[in-house]
């Protein structure tokens, strides 16, 4: 799994450099993503990206609740932003424009 995660990491990257990355627009726990990222760790949406720059196949978190759903172009991480803990899952998408990194989940890990 670590060539995988590595793999992964490095197409997720280079979307993020290409400005090919989007947060999904959905609430945790009655907060939006926004909130979550300032609220629980103080960050914006550009840093919680250079968070994302910065993760290593070390970060790598298997997610057992993902076992239903998982894909080849879906991994979860979890990493210490501010001394918080966070679960950040990214997806890697195909559409029109080409490939895009879709960051599902930043929060506190609970």
């Amino acid at each position: 799994m670590p060539d995988e995660v590595v793999s992964f990491l490095t197409r997720c990257k280079k979307l993020i450099r290409r400005n090919r990355c989007r947060f999904v627009p959905r609430k945790y726990h009655g907060k939006s993503h926004v909130e979550v990222l300032f609220n629980d760790f103080g960050i914006s949406i550009l840093e919680a990206l250079q968070v994302i720059l910065s993760l290593t196949k070390h970060d790598y978190f298997v997610d057992p609740l993902m076992d239903a759903y998982k894909t080849q172009d879906t991994c979860c991480f979890k990493r210490e932003v501010h001394g918080v803990l966070a679960y950040i899952k990214i997806q890697i998408v195909q559409n029109k424009e080409g490939e895009e990194a879709v960051v599902l989940s930043f929060h506190q890990n609970r």
